[in-house]
């Protein structure tokens, strides 16, 4: 049911493109090609897989996949490699659609029997627009998630935290007291630190929006990374990563991970962990990160590319996202229906947990990210790794990201 609604949606956008006297295609079905880019291990998969299920339900289209670096998607843009689609993550589509090659897409959401953006998770559509003009569709989303190990939480005598994101008891303050005892109780066992998280921006970022911080403001000559409350943000999670420093192959007594059936589900299966959102902080949302669907420019059958798009967000493409378990379906109806939920089901707990973790998405937000992003991506890799990592000042570090961002932010196009 959940899929017929999703189709059918697309399949009434679809309808008003053509004349109600056409009869329906006889011929061989039309090729979309799709380049993508792969943010979780199984996307390689997960492609091939939505291109069966979208030609079991279009036999008037064939989806045709190819999985790419991200490095390739611009490249393939500027060198006008024929493709119909691309699949990115969210935070480059400005910078896409800043090279004049992809086409807006606005109008999927406006006819009459069109898919309304409030049947859609969240607010992930933010970071899909440049200059307010509309270039994609967001097709699934990821969150942040914490797990916990249960064993070593027990020894150091601390109760659990909650588990919904909204309440107040689970707390940064409260976080910090349980990882000063947790040290106390990981030296010299197989869980070695207390805190595992990496060092990408986009494992410390959501650190920032809980703690009231932001990266940068909107035609911002300089990113808000050096005021107060982001360096404390930074601080906290710097110093949490690496006190005591991590043993090789160790784990840690709490691991930050993306909320999925593939790093939450299976964990809390073998009953040897919990998990917990984010704690509170100055916010009371969460942030989301998400991957979107595109049409360039010059595809050379734009209806058909379309009409996988609406496909692919709403409609046979979400159930096929929802049984990949790598990463959650944008579509509500989706969302909420049996494809998910039966992964799940099978554990007592589970399904709590589930609702707590869609329950940060329904509610969570996505920050506006600049058209030269991926500069400003390499950038803040280049100057706080190292400071995260223990091995120079984030003081230092802070101030020169902020000083190398400042001309980029400036040169930069926003949503």
């Amino acid at each position: 049911m959940v899929i017929t609604g999703g189709i059918a949606v697309g399949a009434a956008l679809w309808g008003s493109a053509v004349r109600s006297d056409q009869a329906a295609p006889t011929g061989p079905p039309t090729p979309v090609r799709l380049r993508a880019v792969a943010t979780q291990p199984t996307d390689q998969q997960l492609w091939q897989d939505l291109a069966v299920s979208l030609t079991e339900q279009e036999a008037a289209i064939q989806l045709v996949p190819e999985v790419i670096q991200l490095d390739g998607i611009a490249l393939s843009l500027a060198a006008g490699e024929p493709t119909d689609l691309l699949a990115a993550p969210d935070s480059h589509v400005t910078a896409l659609a800043a090279t004049d090659g992809l086409a807006a897409t606005a109008d999927l959401l406006r006819g009459r029997n069109s898919p309304t953006r409030d049947r859609f998770v969240g607010r992930l559509f933010g970071s899909l627009s440049l200059e307010g003009v509309l270039y994609g569709l967001p097709w699934r989303w990821r969150g942040t998630a914490l797990l916990l190990d249960v064993a070593t939480w027990q020894r150091a005598e601390i109760d659990l935290p909650p588990d919904h994101w909204r309440d107040d008891r689970w707390s940064l303050p409260v976080m910090k007291t349980a990882i000063a005892r947790l040290q106390q109780m990981t030296e010299n066992t197989p869980v070695s630190h207390p805190f595992q998280g990496g060092a990408r921006w986009s494992d410390w970022l959501p650190w920032l929006w809980v703690n009231g911080a932001e990266l940068w403001r909107h035609g911002a000559m300089s990113t808000a990374l050096a005021e107060p409350a982001a360096v404390d943000a930074l601080s906290r999670y710097a110093q949490w990563r690496t006190t005591p420093q991590p043993a090789a192959g160790s784990a840690g007594a709490i691991v930050q991970v993306e909320p999925t059936w593939r790093t939450v589900g299976r964990a809390l299966a073998s009953g040897r962990a919990a998990a917990r959102p984010l704690p509170r902080g100055a916010r009371r949302t969460t942030l989301l990160r998400s991957d979107a669907v595109l049409l360039t420019g010059g595809s050379a059958q734009p209806d058909a590319a379309r009409r996988a798009m609406l496909d692919i967000a709403t409609g046979a493409g979400q159930e096929t996202v929802a049984a990949d378990g790598a990463g959650f379906p944008v579509w509500r109806d989706t969302l909420a229906g049996r494809t998910l939920w039966e992964q799940w089901r099978e554990t007592p707990g589970l399904v709590r947990t589930l609702r707590t973790f869609i329950d940060t998405g329904t509610y969570g937000a996505v920050p506006p990210y600049p058209s030269r992003w991926p500069e400003a991506e390499r950038i803040l890799q280049r100057e706080l790794a190292e400071a995260l990592d223990g091995h120079a000042p984030l003081a230092v570090a802070v101030r020169s990201a902020s000083d190398a961002l400042a001309p980029l932010l400036a040169a930069s196009r926003w949503p």
